[in-house]
């Protein structure tokens, strides 16, 4: 079974069930990967993957009863970030509650704009999500921002 961890408010995937994996061909050339309008379309898994999926991962972090509309399955690595499309080791079902879902994804759209600015790698990006995307969120969207909760302005 797997166990959420806290950060403060912020509910984090158990490493061990939901350690994060990577796309390969991201890493070797995000300008014609991730950098691209529309990729993630292409890697995105059907929803008749997903869903069943959705369902036994909220089962092993002990939410299976709970209604699946209150989470999203995540890809901790985010797709436009690098993160493999359809690996379990990906995915967890991260609460909508904030901090949460809207949260993470706002950094995920930071830490694509600094890929494609050739700031960071994919590698870079895909560790900052996987490591602990909430202090990154935060150190990213400093107060007054990271106690309000909108997305970055940068």
């Amino acid at each position: 079974s797997c166990v959420y961890r806290k950060d403060g408010a912020a509910v984090l995937p158990d490493p061990a069930c939901t350690p994060g994996a990577l796309y390969g061909p991201s890493q070797a050339n995000p300008a014609s990967t991730v950098c691209v309008s529309g990729f993630t379309s292409k890697i995105r898994p059907p929803v008749s993957y997903t869903e069943p999926l959705k369902l036994k991962i909220m089962a092993a972090y002990g939410v299976g009863g709970q209604s699946p509309s209150l989470y999203e399955l995540d890809h901790l690595v985010a797709l436009e970030d690098g993160g493999a499309p359809a690996d379990p080791a990906n995915l967890w079902p991260q609460p909508y509650a904030s901090p949460g879902a809207h949260e993470k994804d706002s950094e995920e759209d930071f830490l694509k704009r600094q890929e494609c600015a050739g700031k960071i790698s994919v590698m870079q990006a895909g560790q900052e999500l996987a490591g602990n995307w909430y202090s990154a969120w935060q150190r990213d969207n400093p107060p007054p921002f990271a106690s309000a909760g909108p997305p970055n302005g940068q």
